[in-house]
């Protein structure tokens, strides 16, 4: 496997701010694009490969949130909302004022592979015949099982929430208590790719310009520092897809 490549100056703080408001999609994507086997691929440019990390195209590596606006495969991401567009005549979809939120991506079936995005929060549509360009339509949605239809059908309560509100509804996507630690375990990844010393970590992380002679003056901030140092270490390990499957961590 090819060594992973800096994405990020760990060393500025600020860059990781934007994290603590992410939930699983976010951090999925974040981890993705330290992923050395996708900054690889992505680096040749072969279009078709994307569906091998589950996503319908290659995202920029340099894309971090909230810019980013990676398409994931309905595989991957249980909580697309798969349906159909067809003409009608009444309480219709209509894309027009939802374009500055909206993403597509057309296989080379035709068929659209929709992203409703403020870089925060997010729902994915999958049409399987029709298209939301041409004029209003219809929406006819595909729902299977009773357990793996609760994710899409959350999608499907956003998706009717945003056509009211003419944006993505805070409140209908509950804030991840864990996000400002997962940020810092990406921090602490991006300190050791860029071959950051414990100690280099803590100073930065944790101030301790001043201590000295830190193992034993300081064994407390030493173990946090190895603590979140494994659990980066795990992080990067795993399927960035776990993240979106609710798997990881």
């Amino acid at each position: 496997m090819p060594a992973a490549r800096p994405v990020m100056d760990w060393q500025r703080a600020e860059a990781y701010t934007p994290l603590a408001q992410c939930g699983r999609q976010g951090f999925a994507w974040e981890w993705l694009r330290r992923w050395p086997d996708y900054q690889a691929a992505c680096g040749r440019g072969h279009a078709g490969r994307a569906m091998r990390f589950g996503l319908h195209r290659f995202e920029p590596l340099a894309h971090g949130c909230p810019i980013a606006r990676p398409i994931w495969c309905r595989q991957a991401d249980p909580s697309v909302l798969v349906g159909a567009a067809r003409q009608g005549r009444e309480d219709l979809f209509d894309l027009s004022p939802l374009l500055p939120l909206a993403t597509c991506h057309r296989d080379a079936r035709g068929r659209e592979h929709w992203l409703f995005s403020d870089g925060w929060h997010h729902i994915r549509l999958d049409l399987v015949a029709g298209t939301l360009t041409a004029a209003p339509v219809e929406l006819h949605y595909r729902l299977v099982g009773l357990l793996c239809a609760e994710p899409p059908l959350r999608a499907l309560d956003r998706l009717i929430g945003m056509v009211r509100g003419g944006r993505l509804l805070a409140s209908q996507f509950p804030a991840e208590q864990r996000a400002s630690r997962w940020a810092q375990i990406l921090r602490v990844h991006d300190a050791l790719v860029a071959g950051a010393t414990h100690r280099q970590i803590a100073d930065v992380l944790f101030d301790l310009h001043d201590v000295r002679r830190w193992r034993i003056t300081a064994p407390s901030w030493r173990n946090r520092v190895q603590r979140l140092t494994e659990a980066a270490r795990r992080a990067a390990s795993v399927d960035p897809r776990l993240w979106l499957q609710g798997r990881f961590p």
